[in-house]
């Protein structure tokens, strides 16, 4: 009993020596220390498996940085995206604003021509102008210049401009 139990006792003391090497991240001591080759195998798959290890822990902090960086640039790119989006609203808003005023003045030098000659004009816009238009003239005036109009195109010009007031 006594033959099993020495090699046994060795085999532990060495493992636990191992492990408070590795614990105080220290090397292992030379394979020559050992007497027995299952010791010596034992420690060199320790020696190796504790550089995988720190290759791997390594490479995880890498590719953590690398997240991180790549994490960092997507949400200034985002913020570049909010601010950009922000100032296209603005510059629509001004151009709907413009847009308004424009045809808000046409529709006055509209108003001031002959019914038939406005008609006639206004036929040859394109549509959303026309429409824009005739909802800025005084009622009785647009209804005028519509009566001038191909049936077709005013019928076309009034279903267009009651879907847009619909809106």
């Amino acid at each position: 009993m006594r033959t099993i139990f020495a090699p046994i006792c060795l085999f532990i003391l060495l493992f636990v020596a191992a492990g408070l090497a590795l614990a105080q991240n220290k090397t292992l001591p030379e394979t020559d220390d050992f007497s027995s080759v299952e010791a010596r195998r034992l420690m060199i798959n320790l020696q190796k498996e504790r550089t995988k290890l720190k290759q791997r822990s390594k490479a995880l902090a890498k590719k953590k940085r690398e997240l991180t960086t790549l994490e960092d640039e997507v949400e200034k790119r985002m913020a570049e995206l909010e601010e950009l989006r922000k100032e296209v609203k603005e510059l629509l808003k001004t151009k709907e604003k413009v847009q308004k005023e424009r045809a808000k003045e046409l529709s006055k030098i509209y108003e001031r021509m002959e019914p038939a000659k406005a008609a006639a004009t206004i036929t040859d816009l394109e549509k959303d102008l026309a429409i824009a238009i005739l909802s800025e003239m005084r009622s009785k005036a647009a209804g005028e210049v519509l009566n001038f109009m191909e049936k077709k195109k005013a019928a076309e010009l009034t279903t267009a401009f009651s879907l847009r007031t619909a809106k």
